[in-house]
């Protein structure tokens, strides 16, 4: 499993958030349609979000120690959005618009490779196509005391409706990868898994259901996290849907039902972050979703 690493740090590190003598985490998935080209990949720019979006994570997401975020074209482009001291971790790509996961981590936390592997990729999550995303891995230490808390994977799986299949055989590649961890090991699985109703999909079964069993199909003990009824991570022009998903599994607790950033589901239009518009362009198509573990 080789891949080339980008890992970023900045420089001053200062105390931003801290772990409560419990080790509650709060993990953020956060989609940012096309960081670094300014969103539209169709007409590439200079990326004019980074300000309005290090708002948006100040103002709403500033209790975060951990994020996941999907479609970062240029990574580098992300490192103003968070404070000093975060540690961010992606890879590199021969593709220029290669939509990158990356994995970022405040200073009260490291991210660390896990033990049978030599980087931060599972590549098999591919599913053998390069252009296709692989899901990043690592584990996830409290600073302080170097004690190793859980493994945190981040996904950003194959789109459409039609590519269901696809997906599942993503989701199997990475239930083979954490196989090889310990059955009781602690584990958080989230990103962008572009699932579809089953009315959207023509299959017996809704995407996330499915995505299940194929966690569950090598590695063992994963269940899914759900949201609110009638809550939509993804708004657009056209439709809304819910693809950011959370799958956990071992010996940790969930404090509560993952909190989606309400914009995408609203019915009416807002001011400010809560303007569908305003939102659309100057953040994103998709609402951060956070969730919080206790680990034992």
């Amino acid at each position: 499993m080789k891949s080339s690493l980008l890992l970023f740090w900045i420089a001053i590190v200062l105390p931003w958030s801290a772990f409560s003598q419990q080790k509650a985490v709060n993990i953020t998935t956060f989609n940012l349609k096309w960081f670094g080209i300014g969103g539209n990949p169709n007409a590439s720019q200079k990326e004019f979000r980074i300000q309005t979006v290090k708002t948006f994570i100040n103002t709403y997401l500033n209790q975060t120690h951990l994020f996941v975020f999907e479609e970062v074209v240029v990574v580098e482009d992300l490192i103003p959005l968070l404070p000093a001291g975060w540690q961010c971790i992606s890879y590199n790509h021969d593709q220029p618009l290669h939509q990158k996961v990356v994995l970022c981590g405040s200073p009260a936390i490291k991210l660390t490779k896990v033990s049978y592997d030599d980087n931060y990729t599972i590549e098999e999550a591919q599913a053998g196509n390069p252009n296709l995303r692989p899901a990043m891995r690592v584990d996830v230490l409290e600073a302080r005391t170097n004690k190793n808390l859980f493994t945190l994977i981040g996904v950003h799986l194959k789109a459409m409706p039609e590519q269901t299949n696809l997906r599942l055989q993503q989701a199997v590649a990475i239930s083979k990868d954490l196989a090889r961890l310990p059955q009781g090991r602690p584990v958080v699985l989230t990103g962008d898994f572009n699932t579809f109703l089953k009315s959207e999909t023509k299959l017996p079964e809704d995407d996330m259901d499915l995505v299940l069993k194929a966690l569950n199909s090598v590695s063992k003990g994963f269940v899914r996290v759900p949201h609110q009824p009638n809550t939509y991570t993804f708004r657009n022009p056209e439709f809304r849907n819910q693809f950011d998903q959370f799958y956990v599994r071992g010996t940790m607790r969930v404090a509560a039902i993952p909190n989606v950033f309400p914009v995408c589901s609203a019915a009416q239009n807002g001011t400010g972050y809560m303007n569908f518009e305003f939102y659309y362009k100057n953040v994103s198509d998709h609402c951060p979703v956070t969730m919080q573990i206790v680990v034992q």
